[in-house]
């Protein structure tokens, strides 16, 4: 699908001599069938774990360039879902616990305004208003934790809204429950209700949902990481793919389908050992 763009990976605007063109050909597999270079390649793939050499950076494979990009988007990915997961689950508490008073139409009502701004507009609102005005944090490079601050809070600020609703949601109708009033009745302390009898049931929805927010904060990344300049696997899938880097822009690709994988499978894992009605074999 990656070859159906326009162009090549050795498109110039300065064309190369044919004989030059025809030996970078050789030297990638490109001057071979279409279907020959798939066999090549996933062959190299799934026996080899070699996802090959890129076409813009000579003399480097895939594999190195990616290895150095990853732990930015790790980081970037993994400061977005704490981010996301102390809000939100904090915000949906809140609003559970003060059922239609000001406590839960506040946080509701800034869930909504999450759910409604896109990570883009909120990247500028946040870069003019800490990074501009106030002068408090960078806005562009990591060269320090702080450099994650605005990148992980706009990452995060989205997915943290629909987590708030989920846990009040949640928690509400784990509230409502005989169990949870005949605690009430024996004269169980509020904490021990709320952290013994009402979480581990009130979180199973938020659960089912870290699987497709994980998936959201990896992809979601990309465009978070070219507004911030973060050297990410965001950042160069972009590059790779304004360069027609194919071998690249794949890697890229099978990265982030892993690691949305294996994200689900932790999930369901979770969601296993949270709900006793759930039994793996």
């Amino acid at each position: 699908m990656v070859k159906l763009a326009p162009g090549g990976p050795f498109s110039r605007e300065r064309a190369f001599p044919p004989e030059v063109l025809k030996k970078l050909e050789e030297k990638y597999d490109l001057d071979k069938p279409i279907y020959t270079q798939y066999w090549l390649y996933m062959k190299r793939v799934v026996f080899e774990f070699d996802l090959g050499p890129s076409t813009r950076y000579a003399d480097r494979s895939v594999n190195e360039l990616i290895a150095t990009k990853v732990r930015y988007s790790m980081t970037l990915g993994f400061g977005a879902m704490v981010f996301a997961l102390l809000l939100g689950i904090t915000a949906g508490l809140t609003a559970s616990l003060n059922h239609n008073k000001f406590l839960d139409y506040a946080p509701m009502g800034m869930a909504m305004v999450g759910v409604s701004v896109p990570d883009f507009v909120m990247a500028y609102i946040l870069m003019i208003i800490f990074g501009l005005s106030l002068n408090w944090l960078p806005v562009a490079g990591v060269e320090s934790w702080q450099g994650y601050v605005l990148p992980c809070i706009t990452l995060g600020f989205v997915y943290a809204a629909s987590i708030s609703r989920l846990t009040r949601g949640g928690m509400l109708e784990i509230l409502g429950q005989d169990f949870i009033r005949t605690a009430k009745a024996k004269g169980l302390p509020k904490h021990v209700i709320l952290l013994r009898h009402s979480l581990r049931g009130g979180l199973l929805p938020l659960v089912s949902y870290l699987g497709p927010a994980s998936a959201g904060i990896l992809t979601g990344s990309i465009v978070v990481e070219e507004i911030f300049l973060i050297p990410g696997i965001g950042k160069l899938l972009i590059e790779s793919a304004t360069n027609r880097d194919y071998t690249l822009a794949l890697g890229c690709v099978i990265v982030f389908a892993l690691l949305i994988l294996v994200f689900n499978m932790v999930v369901d894992l979770v969601y296993g050992f949270l709900d006793p009605r759930v039994k793996y074999e």
